[in-house]
């Protein structure tokens, strides 16, 4: 497969590819484990049974599976957003600047999943009944004042930035190519505890009628 890439006579570059095509393996394994996890998760299976089928503890099932956070070379993900879910980063960001926040939440995230009503996200959260307006209005509250003293950057929080790699996994599952915005929804529906998560779901929102109405 590496060699099938350049010829023979190149040692050096098919170390190279080796190297990329290995992590790439890896990654992929990673997602894929993963998403069974997920699954298992959904059929009600605890984290100490899943850690015995996987040979380890409860503790580090959870920390490799609930804890992750997104890889420090951030790119490398956002690299696999669509633009429409690129787009959503953006204006997620530029949410959290405008209402004076420190950081970026799965609040901010899921304002901008439904600022336009008319969109596809918008339009699944609907037609399983979640009011959108009081969604709005609940993280709005949530999110509170803000501040006038902000970092030139802003951090993502650890609620966002495990959405973002939830999209990835949600994508994954759907043998999707690119994430799309709605893979980001179900990435912020996986933690009920997180504000955005928690904002839709007490307003109605269900992981699974979501899933299937955007391609499950």
């Amino acid at each position: 497969m590496v060699e099938d890439e350049t010829p023979r006579e190149q040692p050096m570059q098919h170390l190279v590819d080796s190297v990329q095509l290995a992590e790439h393996l890896t990654s992929l394994a990673d997602e894929l484990v993963g998403h069974y996890v997920d699954q298992a998760r959904d059929e009600g299976a605890s984290w100490a049974e899943i850690g015995k089928a996987l040979g380890v503890t409860k503790q580090a099932v959870q920390k490799r599976f609930v804890s992750r956070r997104v890889p420090g070379d951030s790119k490398a993900l956002f690299t696999r957003f669509d633009d429409e879910a690129r787009a959503i980063v953006v204006d997620s960001m530029t949410l959290a600047r405008e209402g004076g926040h420190a950081q970026v939440t799965t609040g901010h995230i899921v304002l901008a999943l439904i600022a336009d009503d008319a969109n596809r996200v918008a339009c699944a959260l609907k037609s399983g009944g979640v009011p959108i307006d009081r969604v709005r209005t609940a993280i709005i509250e949530g999110l509170g004042p803000g501040q006038d003293d902000l970092p030139d950057h802003l951090p993502w929080g650890p609620d966002s930035k495990k959405a973002l790699e939830l999209s990835l996994r949600e994508a994954f599952r759907r043998q999707a190519e690119m994430i799309r915005p709605e893979h980001i929804l179900l990435g912020v529906l996986r933690d009920k505890t997180s504000l955005g998560g928690k904002a839709l779901t007490d307003h109605g929102a269900d992981r699974r009628k979501i899933a299937s109405s955007v391609g499950e």
